[in-house]
């Protein structure tokens, strides 16, 4: 019986050890030294490898476009670590960013706890602050991410991310508008019943749901799948509704904000209706997705799916004439089929050429195909940076360590010799979970 106990507590603690190593900092390889090298390093099933080959190329050229260096870290599992403090310490093990600039991003997706997190370069928490990317994480990962559509959704970060540096390189001043909330004055009469109080405090959560109640209703009838015409013809007709001028009566202050809801509602429905260019007519409208994908071509919903275009589609009511429009998220010569004309394009690792050596540059040999056509274009190399000998430097400060899981190793801070650029994180982010 003792030898059994022994045993038992043997494996416990040989079990907890090899979880203490598998989630240590220096356990993770670097995707800039792989070969070929990428900013992103995947140790789970949550993508394939080509989804992984499109996610290196938009980062590629996020960075070259805009010299911004984000990573994308995707790993079963780091144990007992707290996600925020991992994150940092990798973005300062690897460097990512400029060094002076600091303009780097870390995405770290950890499987087992469904947690994202994301870490600010110091040069870039004015454009990216905590608001921003936990906005991101919240409106943009998280319903890809629950409906299993993870590549999906580190897709639209990553255009989310290149969205607000062009607004930011158009514009003279970004900002970033609060709502902050306002303290009550406690100037009341002390003889006031709080009978008072809670009755004002009752009617306004009552005014609230009420109001959203009916938000709700016209938000519905605007995404309606009848025509533009018949959707404001019913937001109209919703104000002939008894119920609405009887709780317009009753809740007076919050109703009157309504009106102006419906004139924006109408508004905005209006904008999706103009002049038909082929016969006049007042009946050009504009189609919801689901009645436009009809009218699109395969290769056109093929460069959708890929996240490269947004396509609107015009009809006109009267003589049946459509137009397309396009809105490019990502158009670039490279991802353009020779075959078919459409942005389908992937590129596929074939074979390495050449190792590189700490001496000399390697060479990797790839080739794009189309998704749409199946068209497969020349093979094409890309060089390999050399390799670069690792300085063993003495940490100025241990990483955290415990005894229910460290991040473990040693490291300098700083990673010169990463294949990244040096940079520094200023310690702001956000994470959540999906």
């Amino acid at each position: 019986m003792g030898k059994s106990v022994s045993i038992f507590l043997i494996l416990i603690i040989f079990s907890f050890v090899l979880n203490s190593e598998s989630v240590t900092i220096d356990s993770i390889p670097d995707p800039k030294k792989e070969v070929p090298p990428g900013s992103i390093y995947n140790q789970t099933n949550l993508i394939s490898e080509s989804e992984k080959i499109d996610l290196n190329d938009s980062l590629a050229n996020l960075e070259n476009k805009y010299k911004l260096q984000f990573a994308i870290v995707l790993l079963s599992s780091i144990g007992e670590n707290d996600p925020r403090e991992f994150a940092n310490q990798l973005f300062e093990k690897w460097g990512i960013g400029e060094k002076g600039k600091d303009n780097g991003l870390l995405l770290l997706i950890v499987e087992d706890r469904r947690s994202w997190t994301f870490e600010v370069g110091y040069g870039l928490e004015g454009l990216f602050p905590d608001v921003v990317v936990n906005r991101i994480g919240r409106d943009v990962l998280v319903p890809n991410f629950r409906s299993g559509n993870v590549a999906k959704g580190l897709l639209s970060a990553i255009v989310e991310v290149e969205s607000r540096l062009q607004l930011d390189r158009n514009s003279t001043q970004l900002t970033i508008d609060f709502d902050p909330s306002s303290d009550q004055s406690s100037t009341e009469d002390s003889e006031t019943s709080w009978w008072f109080y809670i009755g004002v405090a009752i009617y306004g959560m009552v005014s609230f749901f009420v109001f959203f109640l009916w938000i709700g209703h016209l938000a519905g009838l605007s995404k309606d799948e009848q025509d533009v015409a018949s959707r404001i013809q019913r937001v109209k007709n919703t104000w002939k509704s008894p119920w609405l001028w009887l709780t317009f009566l009753l809740f007076f202050p919050f109703m009157i904000f309504l009106i102006w809801v419906s004139a924006k509602v109408i508004k905005n429905l209006k904008g999706q209706k103009k002049d038909c260019p082929e016969c006049g007519a007042f009946a050009f409208e504009k189609l919801t997705t689901q009645r436009g994908d009809s009218f699109k071509e395969n290769g056109e919903k093929k460069e959708e799916e890929l996240g490269r275009v947004k396509m609107i589609i015009w009809q006109c009511a009267s003589c049946n004439h459509f137009t397309k429009e396009k809105k490019w998220i990502f158009q670039y010569d490279s991802n353009r089929c020779e075959n078919c004309s459409y942005h389908t394009l992937r590129s596929r690792f074939l074979n390495t050429m050449k190792e590189a050596t700490y001496d000399e540059e390697g060479l990797d040999e790839y080739h794009k195909y189309c998704v749409n056509c199946g068209y497969e274009g020349p093979r094409y190399t890309q060089k390999v940076p050399r390799k670069e000998r690792e300085e063993v430097a003495e940490s100025s400060s241990p990483l955290i360590s415990g005894s229910s899981g460290s991040f473990g190793g040693s490291s300098s801070g700083s990673s010169g010799s990463s294949g990244w650029g040096g940079g520094r994180s200023g310690g702001g982010g956000a994470s959540g979970n999906w």
